[in-house]
């Protein structure tokens, strides 16, 4: 949570190289896990367009989480959950460790649309 010390809110990305991440303040530092909060507007400014983008504010992901052919790149909250996101992204975070852990990751394309 913020203000706890463990999350450490930042300002907008600016690019990634490798496991640095360059912020549009100038700073850069080393991170093994990246979280961006976009609100309502679905934006990826660090990706080139063509990498990744949302074209209409919209983006399918496999169980709202996995793009196919991206295997180092997971989506926790991709989803209008009710009452509250929390719950919901929690959920989220053990089945997407398990996918990691166990090797299984995302299927492929064709999979992910049946």
């Amino acid at each position: 949570m913020p203000g706890s010390g463990d999350v450490i809110p930042k300002p907008d990305i600016a690019r990634f190289d490798g496991h640095t991440v360059h912020f549009t303040d100038g700073t850069c530092d080393d991170f093994d896990i990246v979280i961006y909060a976009t609100g309502y507007n679905i934006t990826f400014p660090f990706f080139d367009p063509e990498f990744l983008s949302a074209p209409g504010n919209r983006i399918d992901p496999y169980k709202r989480m996995f793009l196919p052919g991206i295997d180092d790149l997971v989506f926790a909250g991709f989803a209008q959950s009710t009452p509250t996101l929390f719950p919901f992204v929690e959920s989220r975070r053990g089945w997407s460790g398990r996918t990691r852990s166990d090797g299984t990751g995302c299927p492929t394309r064709s999979g992910c649309a049946r």
